[in-house]
C-alpha cells in the first residue's frame, strides 16, 4: 500500500499546485480541473469558475496530502484504519468530480 500512499500524496500536491496556479495566474489546467474536451477559449465565465473551484480544489488537495502522508509515515496502521483512509480518499475523488461537474455546468458550458 505504500506506493498508493505516495500516489495519493503526489496527487494532492499536484491538485494544490493547480488550484494555486488557477487563483494566481488565472490558468485552468486541463485533466485536473476540467476534462480535455472543454475549449477554455470559449467558456462563459472563466473567472466565476476559478472563484468557485480554487478553494475547493485546494482543500481537497490538502486532505489528499494528509491522507497520503499518514499512510507514508504510519505504515504499521491497523487494516481497518488503512481501509478507512483509502475509502476516505475515494470519497474525496468522488466529491471533487461532483463539484467539478457542477462548476462546469454552471460556468463553462
Amino acid at each position: 500500500m505504500n506506493l498508493l500512499d505516495y500516489l495519493i500524496a503526489f496527487g494532492g500536491i499536484y491538485l494544490i499546485y493547480a488550484s494555486i496556479l488557477m487563483k494566481v495566474k488565472g490558468r485552468i489546467i486541463r485533466n485536473v480541473m476540467v476534462s480535455p474536451d472543454v475549449d477554455l477559449e470559449k467558456v462563459r465565465d472563466k473567472e466565476g469558475f476559478i472563484r468557485y473551484m480554487w478553494i475547493r480544489a485546494l482543500v481537497m488537495g490538502v486532505l489528499a496530502v494528509f491522507i497520503g502522508g499518514v499512510g507514508i509515515l504510519g505504515p504499521k496502521m491497523e487494516a481497518p484504519l488503512l481501509l478507512a483512509m483509502v475509502l476516505g480518499y475515494l470519497v474525496l475523488l468522488i466529491g471533487l468530480a461532483v463539484i467539478s461537474a457542477r462548476a462546469r455546468k454552471k460556468f463553462l458550458d
